[in-house]
């Protein structure tokens, strides 16, 4: 069994390649094609809700990418006003958000949120660009200051929501943005009556996906399987299947811990098992 390690996430895995970039069937595409069939059918079943297994995902790619090296992340909620585009609509919508955010920003993660209680909105993770770009740190807050007032004036014309809810834009925190927009997500009551495609998507998905920071660090042996999955199941209180693999969303700094307290103890066993006791 192969580890991989990121930033903030350590898969234990089977295959012989980190599983992210594989996830590319789980977006919406970019652009749509001229014969795109935007009734709401299709012919693959209906996404009523965002699937755990997609909020998952999200909390992967959002684990496995260097959180600095596009510049300042923010976190923009895009509100609607009172209801959301109609159901044949919504497919041109996300494409064109994705294609007017992907020309101001450097790359990001849209979700759909929808719940009955609220008005339905947008949650978006958008990184502002990489300082290295601009030739003083001036340049570059002019840049970003830039980009946000076009940000909010740009969506109230986009969804004809000109209050002072329509938009509100916090700090981009890793944690805080993996966690909120990925297992927030996943809850069933969130999802309206009709099918609305794709629920998450990338902006600029190539300069996102560039960021990652995911390598192999070596096999897994058995009794170290052992150990990983052991201090998992204390750590998270979930369960791990015999000879599966896991993801554990753990910092960097935790997961050299760990790794380096499971083989200390590892070669402790080892010794205090083959070293011939004393006759004495």
């Amino acid at each position: 069994m192969r580890s991989f390690q990121a930033p903030n996430l350590i898969i234990l895995s089977r295959a012989e390649h980190p599983p992210i970039p594989g996830l590319a069937a789980e977006v919406e595409p970019e652009t749509l094609p001229e014969n795109a069939d935007l009734s709401g059918k299709g012919t693959k079943r209906e996404l009523r809700g965002m699937s755990v297994k997609s909020a998952l995902n999200i909390a992967k790619v959002l684990s496995s990418i260097d959180w600095d090296k596009n510049g300042t992340c923010i976190h923009a909620s895009l509100t609607y006003w009172k209801t959301w585009p109609r159901p044949d609509e919504l497919a041109k919508t996300k494409s064109a958000l994705v294609r007017d955010l992907g020309r101001h920003f450097a790359c990001g993660i849209w979700r759909l949120e929808y719940q009955k209680r609220m008005v339905p909105h947008f949650h978006c993770l958008l990184w502002l660009g990489a300082c290295r770009e601009f030739e003083c740190a001036e340049e570059y807050e002019a840049r970003c200051k830039a980009s946000l007032d076009w940000l909010v004036s740009w969506w109230k014309k986009f969804s004809e929501n000109d209050s002072e809810f329509a938009i509100k834009i916090t700090s981009g925190d890793q944690v805080r943005g993996t966690w909120y927009l990925a297992m927030h997500a996943a809850k069933r009551e969130q999802a309206p009556s009709f099918a609305v495609g794709r629920w998450w998507g990338y902006i600029n998905r190539k300069v996102l996906l560039g960021a990652q920071d995911m390598h192999e660090t070596g096999v897994v042996d058995e009794r170290e399987r052992v150990w990983w999955a052991r201090l998992y199941r204390r750590a998270t209180g979930c369960k791990t299947r015999k000879n599966c693999g896991f993801s554990w969303f753990l910092p960097n700094a935790s997961q050299w811990k760990a790794s380096a307290w499971i083989r200390d103890h590892i070669e402790a066993e080892k010794q205090k098992r083959w070293r011939p006791e004393d006759p004495f």
